[in-house]
């Protein structure tokens, strides 16, 4: 008889994933870290067994295996090298064929490989299916299996050359495998779980995030393009580390949701996206809708239960005085906060003694009500300096493309893939702090000496009288948002969609009371008319080509036999509106004979000879007139004072200064023309005044208290943005001694892990634990060497930039009040370094 087999139990991949994460995964920290073990002094991870070998069996071993991987032991533990630099070079023969380049190749040659990138020595390479970038002098070349690879990556999943290059660039320097216990590993290894008492259990909440080394700064913008999809399953995949990176606890998280999941989120203030992606409908099938930056899943959209839950939960246990929340629709989100905040957890209750100050993005200021605008502006904050904040939705930009693939997920291992991802992002932009800081320090200098001059040239023409007033209204509006604030006009000024807002809402009164009877409303035939006239700008444009092809000629026909259809039908509501164009279209037509459709007269009310328009164009001809009397008495005086001494209070008059103050100008905030347009200009921060304003007096008897009022905004405006560049530069080099003062506190913490191993009784366990604190020290030595020199070098040898100090050792902690106010004072004292002295054109370039 057969023997009854016993059945083995069997484990859905999701409860097997559970289970190692409670019984095995400490075991794999702890066998992984033993693989370091010390010995012998190359090891490479590719062979099989990984066992570490001495220089000429290491060599003997690569003989066939040129492109593998190879890591030496410099003492404290294993760090990267290559077979090349180890001293050996690969020969491959040619067979009995003819080779096509008989020179030898170069001592480095560059190998693309799937696993990466490989300097080699080599002489021949062609019958080895290593495919050269060129026949003449080859350097470079790629294997036979690397394009394969691509090949069938780029038919599969369409990725592109570069994205694979920089897979392979990644490959070299730092491999990535996506699996959900190889992400847990390396999470727990890179945050030095392995060696500290306790291992991963004792792992607490936040410790495997990666944080910011320059600032205690915290942000949040939620992406609502990572929707995931509801799958019923009976064993859902658990998150290892949830909790313990960057997404909030969803235990305590789904509780506080369940409930507030009927809250109503009301808006005072303009229609946001935000609050209409939380009311919308479209979320059948779906588990979540979006993810909120710190981190937690939004079922409903932008829920202010969600989004209070997560900022607590981000900011709890942090010791700060002053914290200030930057969020899009901060106006709304601050109402009533504090009585939300009561509703969680105690623990996620922030202290009666923290200051709390609420801001909106730059660019989505702009898109809220006036009133909302300047209490919450960057622009115009103390101690934020040139913070856009628009970072925080620049990050998602990066993790973005994943939302594809994590909205089929599991809810645990959307948790494991983005927290990896998270870390990625993060590490990336830690190791770019250098130069990312470097450059904004140097903006920050040069921008500072440019708007400093600017404003006290300005104030000088205003005098200290007057500017004392404006600026003690400016500092009792910032202690108390009651007070007249200085930034906005006491008169309130209608904009063009204000007024196109009220005609439509006295027509639609009109139509419902039926005093009208019309085919079409006023602003109706207003739009129309003035798409009109743009087509026929389009088509006169179109007209002037030269050599049109039978094609181009009939479509061009077809264009105007459409305007003249179009503006037939324009005219049967113009004769509503406008009854004496009837006359004028006859007297036009006996004068003008036969012309193009392009060119016949729409007659709009602009067109029209009336009194206000004949006013604009008295003004508009004086306008002219000064400015050919300016230029031509600037020429004079130029050729006959060759001396410049004058050229500060008169200078050039270009066609951009004949411009009305922005106070004044509240249209010229629309939408931009194009994409182009909104990349390319620039924002608040480098706005400057046209001189002719900076020239104008006061009027001290209170006749045009209308310009006075505006001359008082851009001072304000003036004053806001050099004091906020000068405490650009002061934030810069408290940052960059942040950071520096940070990677000393990693050196020293990982220094502290090595010995944490010493009581193991396992010597391969005690060196493997030693050897990979190690390999983390010099990697944040690196850095920290690699930061100091690149800030304390100057951009340029003529450079007048200063260089930046190492951070004191005393200095680890700061009262946040006191920095504020360090900050202020010393912007408004112009205790900045490099303000002395003239700027060079090498600095305007660096930054």
């Amino acid at each position: 008889m057969v023997p009854h087999r016993a059945q083995v139990p069997k484990w859905h991949p999701n409860e097997e994933i559970e289970q190692w994460g409670l019984d095995s995964a400490s075991d794999f920290v702890v066998e992984i870290d033993k693989s370091t073990m010390l010995g012998k002094r190359y090891n490479s991870s590719e062979c099989f067994g990984g066992d570490n070998l001495c220089l000429e069996c290491c060599l003997d071993c690569h003989h066939a295996q040129p492109l593998h991987v190879v890591e030496k032991w410099n003492g404290l533990f294993f760090e990267k090298t290559s077979l090349m630099t180890m001293g050996m070079r690969v020969q491959l023969g040619h067979g009995s064929g003819k080779c096509s380049n008989p020179m030898p190749a170069p001592k480095s040659f560059t190998v693309l490989h799937t696993n990466g990138i490989h300097l080699v020595a080599v002489d021949y390479f062609l019958r080895a299916s290593w495919y050269s970038a060129t026949v003449h002098y080859p350097a470079t070349c790629a294997t036979l299996q690397l394009l394969k690879h691509f090949h069938g990556l780029s038919l599969c999943s369409k990725v592109s050359a570069h994205e694979y290059y920089l897979n392979m660039e990644r490959m070299t320097d730092n491999a990535r495998v996506v699996l959900p216990k190889y992400r847990h590993i390396k999470m727990m290894k890179r945050a030095g779980r392995g060696n500290v008492e306790g291992g991963i259990e004792a792992t607490g909440m936040g410790d495997l995030a990666i944080q910011c080394l320059a600032s205690n700064w915290r942000s949040s913008e939620p992406a609502l393009r990572h929707v995931n999809h509801d799958m019923l399953t009976e064993h859902p995949t658990p998150g290892l580390h949830t909790g313990h990176a960057y997404f909030v606890p969803q235990d305590s998280y789904n509780e506080h949701i369940l409930k507030h999941v009927s809250q109503a989120d009301i808006s005072s203030c303009s229609g946001f996206s935000a609050l209409s992606h939380a009311d919308s409908k479209s979320n059948t099938g779906l588990r979540y809708m979006g993810v909120g930056m710190w981190v937690g899943n939004l079922q409903k959209g932008e829920q202010y239960c969600n989004m209070d839950f997560i900022v607590l939960s981000a900011v709890s246990g942090t010791p700060v005085q002053l914290l200030m929340v930057i969020y899009d629709i901060a106006c709304q989100w601050k109402v009533n906060f504090t009585k939300r905040m009561v509703e969680l957890p105690p623990h996620l209750h922030i202290p009666s003694s923290v200051t709390l100050d609420f801001a909106i993005l730059k660019c989505h200021c702009p898109a809220h009500q006036t009133e909302c605008q300047t209490p919450h502006s960057l622009n115009l904050k103390p101690g934020a300096g040139q913070m856009d904040s628009e970072g925080i939705k620049r990050d998602w930009s990066m993790i973005n493309p994943a939302a594809n693939s994590t909205k089929e997920m599991a809810p645990g291992t959307q948790h494991n893939t983005l927290d990896d991802l998270f870390g990625y992002h993060n590490w990336q932009k830690t190791v770019g702090l250098g130069e990312s800081l470097r450059r904004k320090y140097f903006l920050a200098v040069v921008e500072s000496r440019r708007h400093r001059a600017l404003h006290e040239e300005y104030s000088e023409t205003i005098g200290n009288d007057i500017t004392s007033k404006w600026t003690q209204m400016v500092v009792e509006w910032e202690a108390d948002k009651t007070k007249p604030n200085p930034y906005i006009s006491a008169n309130n000024y209608q904009s063009e969609h204000i007024i196109k807002l009220r005609l439509v809402e006295e027509e639609q009164q009109e139509e419902q009371l039926s005093l009208t009877d019309r085919m079409e409303t006023m602003v109706g035939f207003l739009t129309s008319a003035l798409v009109l006239e743009e087509s026929q700008r389009r088509i006169t444009q179109e007209a002037l080509g030269k050599d049109l092809t039978p094609l181009q000629a009939s479509q061009l026909q077809e264009c105007r036999l459409n305007l003249t259809k179009q503006i037939k039908r324009l005219r049967i509501s113009q004769r509503m509106y406008m009854p004496i164009v009837e006359t004028l279209i006859a007297n036009t037509a006996l004068q003008r004979g036969q012309h193009g459709v392009e060119q016949v007269e729409l007659w709009l009310p602009s067109a029209l000879d009336t009194r206000v328009r004949s006013s604009f164009d008295r003004l508009d001809s004086k306008i002219n007139q000064a400015v050919q009397k300016y230029r031509a008495a600037h020429t004079a005086l130029r050729r006959l004072h060759t001396d410049s001494e004058w050229c500060a209070s008169l200078p050039t008059l270009r066609n951009q200064d004949i411009c009305p103050p922005p106070a004044f100008d509240i249209d010229n905030s629309g939408g931009v023309r194009s994409m182009k347009e909104a990349a390319t200009r620039l924002g608040e921060g480098h706005c400057e005044l046209s001189w002719i304003w900076r020239t104008a007096t006061i009027s001290s008897d209170g006749e045009d208290a209308l310009l006075n009022e505006g001359l008082r905004i851009e001072w304000v405006k003036s004053r806001a943005r050099y004091l906020q560049w000068s405490e650009e530069v002061l934030l810069c080099k408290e940052e960059m001694r942040h950071v520096r003062q940070a990677l000393q506190s990693h050196i020293d913490n990982w220094t502290d892990k090595v010995m944490v191993g010493s009581d193991v009784t396992d010597d391969t366990m005690r060196q493997g634990l030693s050897a990979y604190a190690q390999s983390q020290i010099g990697v944040f030595r690196s850095l920290h060497t690699q930061f100091t020199t690149l800030w304390e070098t100057p951009p340029r040898r003529r450079s007048q930039l200063p260089a930046l100090t190492p951070p004191a050792e005393d200095d680890s902690t700061i009262d946040e009040s006191l920095m504020l106010e360090l900050l202020r004072g010393a912007a408004e004292a112009g205790e900045v370094e490099g303000d002395k002295g003239e700027d060079d054109d090498e600095d305007d370039e660096e930054g």
